[in-house]
C-alpha cells in the first residue's frame, strides 16, 4: 500500500511517502505558514517518489497534541485530500510518533512518551515494545512529572524539554517528523478510516481565532 504521512508542528512541515519496502522519500519544511506550505509540499514530495496521487492507498496524518493551527492545518489537507481522491486516513497522536522517533533512535521499551503541552503542562502516555500505548493519555505538570514514581523511565520527549524540567537521569529527547507518522501508522495496524471521521486532538481550547473567513489550506490545491 502506497502511504502519504505528514504532519503540521510548530517549527514547520513535513510529508513522507511510503512505497512498498523502499526506504521512505522524505521532504521538511521549517518555519510558520503551514497552511500555505503543506500542500505544495506534499506535491512535491509525491513528484519527487514519482507517486501520483490516485494511485495512494491511504494518508496518515499527525493529529495532536499540539500546536493548534498546526494541527488544523494538517487535519483539514487530510479531509480535503480524502474527499477529492476518495483515501481513508490513519490518525496518529503526536505521542505514537514520539514513540517511534525514539524506538528508532536508541534505547528500550517500554518508555514513558511525553510532549509539551504548552501552558505548563505536559502530555504523557505509555507504549510497550510493539509501540501500542500501554496506557491512556494524562496531562500533567513539570512538577507532577519531576516526582512521578514511575518504572518506565527513561521518559522521551519531543523537541526538547520543557525549561522549567529537571529531571536525572535525563530523558532521550528525539525530533519526529512525517517518517515516525507514517511508521506509527503501520504499526498500529488495523483500517485507515473515512477522513470524515477525522478530529484534531486538543488539550486545551486554541489561544487564539484563525483568521475569520480564511481556508487554513488552498483545497482548491488538493
Amino acid at each position: 500500500m502506497r502511504l502519504l504521512a505528514f504532519e503540521a508542528g510548530a517549527g514547520g512541515c513535513s510529508a513522507a511517502v511510503f512505497d512498498g519496502d523502499r526506504p521512505p522519500c522524505l521532504r521538511r519544511l521549517e518555519g510558520p505558514g503551514q497552511g500555505d506550505a503543506l500542500i505544495p509540499l506534499l506535491d512535491a514530495v509525491l513528484a519527487e517518489e514519482g507517486v501520483a496521487k490516485n494511485a495512494l492507498g491511504a494518508l496518515a496524518v499527525c493529529v495532536g497534541p499540539g500546536g493548534f493551527t498546526g494541527i488544523r492545518v494538517a487535519v483539514a489537507a487530510a479531509k480535503g485530500l480524502g474527499l477529492v481522491l476518495g483515501l481513508p486516513a490513519f490518525p496518529v497522536t503526536t505521542l505514537a510518533a514520539t514513540a517511534c522517533a525514539a524506538r528508532g533512535a536508541a534505547g528500550s521499551f517500554p518508555r514513558l512518551v511525553a510532549v509539551d503541552a504548552g501552558r505548563g503542562t505536559i502530555a504523557v502516555q505509555p507504549f510497550g515494545a510493539d509501540l501500542s500505548p500501554d496506557g491512556p493519555m494524562t496531562v500533567t505538570t513539570p512538577g507532577g512529572l519531576a516526582g512521578r514514581p514511575d518504572p518506565l523511565r527513561p521518559l522521551v520527549f519531543r523537541d526538547g524539554l520543557p525549561p522549567d524540567l529537571a529531571l536525572h537521569p535525563p530523558p532521550l529527547v528525539v525530533a519526529v517528523d512525517a517518517r515516525h507518522v507514517g511508521r506509527a501508522a503501520l504499526a498500529a495496524g488495523g483500517t485507515p478510516a473515512p477522513t470524515f471521521d477525522l478530529k484534531p486532538l486538543y488539550l486545551r481550547p486554541a489561544d487564539a481565532r484563525p483568521s475569520a473567513g480564511r481556508p487554513l489550506v488552498d483545497r482548491g490545491a488538493l
